[in-house]
């Protein structure tokens, strides 16, 4: 029997059969953690967001503003809404990135628990990046506002 020639043929077959196994995914040019104030809206009036997107080296590297519209109430402790803003690093003229998705959460005992799913676009509306994670907003216990969220983000090359 011929080795030599088998050992190629086997090398060949598993090769393919592992490259198939194997999903590669992109690595985003931009990820990390997100953090900031949240100030859901009340009495008809529209909320506010406003934060710091930072590097994996916990650099600031883009400012976060958005709007924060409710949406119609499911329940009478039920939060939905529409957030749009932008992204901006503070350099030349901007938006860099333009915001938007929706958050969702409910209200116990004046208390705004919830979450949030935002895209990432480019100023052209292509859709760049996603930020993800959750909020509290405490203004309806407290007289000062005292809010926060917390996300994680990437971006695409």
């Amino acid at each position: 029997m011929q080795f030599p020639l088998l050992l190629p043929l086997v090398l060949v077959s598993t090769g393919t059969a592992f490259s198939e196994a194997v999903e590669m995914r992109p690595v985003p040019a931009l990820e990390g953690e997100a953090t900031g104030a949240w100030d859901l809206p009340t009495g008809g009036a529209s909320g506010l967001a406003l934060g710091t997107f930072f590097d994996a080296g916990e650099n600031p590297v883009l400012n976060f503003q958005a709007g924060l519209v409710a949406g119609p109430s499911l329940c009478s402790f039920c939060l939905t809404g529409l957030a749009a803003g932008t992204l901006d690093d503070g350099i030349g003229t901007g938006p860099d990135y333009l915001v938007e998705g929706v958050y969702y959460g409910v209200v116990v005992y004046g208390i705004g628990l919830g979450g949030f799913d935002l895209e990432l676009h480019d100023p052209t509306g292509a859709a760049v990046g996603e930020m993800y994670g959750y909020f509290v907003d405490l203004a309806g216990v407290q007289d000062e506002l005292l809010s926060l969220f917390y996300g994680d983000y990437e971006l695409g090359p």
